[in-house]
């Protein structure tokens, strides 16, 4: 990936990640605010923000 991620042996992150709510399964796409509140878990949703942040 060419984005920060999440390794599985990151027992805390993963914790709190998946404390936000429903995350879906792993590996999953999640976008976060840098405030760490989601903005989408949906995989197509995710990846249409990506690029228009990117500007692709």
């Amino acid at each position: 990936m060419s984005w920060p991620a999440i390794k599985l042996d990151q027992k805390k992150s993963v914790s709190k990640l998946t404390s936000l709510g429903d995350t879906g399964f792993i590996p999953n796409i999640v976008l976060l605010k840098p405030d760490g509140t989601m903005v989408s878990n949906k995989r197509n949703e995710v990846i249409k923000k990506l690029s228009e942040l990117s500007g692709s």
